[in-house]
């Protein structure tokens, strides 16, 4: 794996852990203020649909495929997500899977980590919802309550359906 990845994963880790580096010492951030989700709010992607080859870090939506399973996830760098699930292939049951970008979602420096997160949060829950309603084996762990909830929360997916269809189109 490359250096610069392996950073990057490990950059992940300590922001989940709620640590940043500074360039003196690591620094333990103090308790996270918690935002919301505003699922009615829109979310801006600033790409189309990609196909992984190599990539610079970009925050957004991927999407998994094996055979004719499929995994959606979210991720503040997605050529290092889309590395770990390569390596540890246990959150979403795949051995060899392909990736695909559905969406580059903007990382806004002036806006809270948090906030951030939320917005990639929003814009998963639509794609899945949209994956959901083209009737895609996902391999995502959703209880029947919580796709029926997100089912009725998005009136209207259909810019994500589009990039659904065409990610399918060249990852099978």
């Amino acid at each position: 794996m490359h250096k610069d990845l392996q950073a990057r994963q490990e950059q992940m880790r300590q922001r989940q852990l709620g640590r940043v580096d500074s360039p003196c010492a690591p620094v333990t951030v103090a308790a996270r203020v918690g935002y919301p989700v505003d699922y009615s709010e829109p979310v801006e992607y600033i790409s189309d649909v990609i196909q992984f080859q190599h990539w610079p870090q970009r925050s957004g939506v991927y999407l998994l495929a094996e055979g004719h399973r499929f995994y959606i996830g979210q991720s503040i760098d997605v050529p290092a997500r889309f590395a770990s699930h390569r390596l540890k292939p246990i959150g979403c049951k795949f051995e060899d899977p392909r990736c695909a970008l559905l969406a580059e979602v903007p990382f806004r420096d002036n806006w809270p980590y948090a906030k951030n997160t939320h917005v990639r949060l929003n814009a998963e829950a639509r794609f899945i919802t949209a994956a959901l309603s083209l009737g895609m084996p996902l391999t995502n762990t959703l209880s029947e309550y919580t796709r029926a909830k997100l089912r009725s929360k998005f009136a209207d997916v259909s810019r994500e359906t589009e990039r659904i269809k065409k990610a399918v189109k060249f990852l099978c």
